[in-house]
Order: C-alpha cells, then sequence, then structure tokens
C-alpha cells in the first residue's frame, strides 16, 4: 500500500495537496521577502534623496527664472528652487 504524501487537513473530509501546501508557503516566503526589500529599498532611497543621473532628462527643470538677478558670472549656485516641465508620471517620481 502506498502512503499519501502530508497534505493540510481543512475539515475532515478535505484536505490539502501536499505540493499545493509547500508551493503555498514557497511562494508566500518570496513574496513577504521582495515585499521588505522593496519597502527598504525606496524608503533608504527617498531619505537620502540623492538625484538618480536621468533626473535633468527626465524633469527638464526651469532653473533659469529668478537667478539673473543675483547670479554672479563664474559663481556657481546651487539651484534647490526648480519647477518641473516634463511630463508628470512614474518616471519623474523614481528619477527623484
Amino acid at each position: 500500500m502506498m502512503d499519501k504524501p502530508p497534505g493540510y487537513q481543512l475539515t475532515p473530509t478535505f484536505s490539502v495537496p501536499g505540493f499545493v501546501f509547500i508551493s503555498y508557503k514557497l511562494i508566500g516566503t518570496f513574496l513577504f521577502g521582495a515585499a521588505v526589500t522593496h519597502s527598504s529599498t525606496d524608503t533608504i532611497k527617498f531619505s537620502v534623496g540623492r538625484l538618480r543621473p536621468h533626473f535633468l532628462a527626465v524633469c527638464r527643470p526651469n532653473i533659469t527664472a529668478g537667478l539673473c538677478d543675483s547670479h554672479v558670472p563664474g559663481i556657481y549656485v546651487y539651484v534647490d528652487n526648480f519647477t518641473c516641465t516634463g511630463p508628470k508620471d512614474h518616471a519623474l517620481h523614481d528619477s527623484r
């Protein structure tokens, strides 16, 4: 007589096959790990605040407005007040 593979008994008349139960546990563990990794990566990315290399191409900031009044030629100015003229989409959100 062959033994049945172990399963998960839901009710006295119905049990989940073993491979379904094991697959559910493996996929659930993978999805939990992926969610934790994604959340921690986004949290660190947004808290550090460093712009991505393609930020200027995606945002196309208008930095000339108001800089001509106080700008001294040959002196670099850190611009922190700008308006993005590019499309407002997911790429702009990810480029920050």
